[in-house]
């Protein structure tokens, strides 16, 4: 996250300004941190990798099962990165899915 956008981002849930308390930077951006929000609920969003993670609900036990099945549903197939099926797309549809 480059520091130079704090000044333009707003708390996508009650839209109060946000403070930043950094982790992990290198000269170029912030790699981790955390932006809390200065209203009153004090919302908070993690900065990972780089990236400020708004998205919220993942704590969720609906989502965390959506997402351990799509996280396993096509792992240790071979359809999906063989690339003799893969070069011939759309004729190997079938076999793909």
């Amino acid at each position: 996250m480059k520091t130079e956008i704090l000044s333009i981002l707003k708390c996508p849930r009650c839209d109060a300004s946000l403070q930043l308390a950094a982790f992990e930077e290198n000269p170029r951006e912030v790699r981790k941190g955390r932006l809390t929000c200065t209203g009153s609920a004090a919302h908070a969003f993690d900065v990972e990798d780089g990236i400020i993670r708004f998205a919220v609900g993942f704590d969720h036990e609906a989502v965390k099962k959506e997402l351990h099945y799509e996280n396993t549903t096509y792992q240790g197939s071979d359809r999906l990165t063989d690339p003799h099926i893969i070069a011939q797309f759309p004729e190997t549809l079938t076999d793909l899915w």
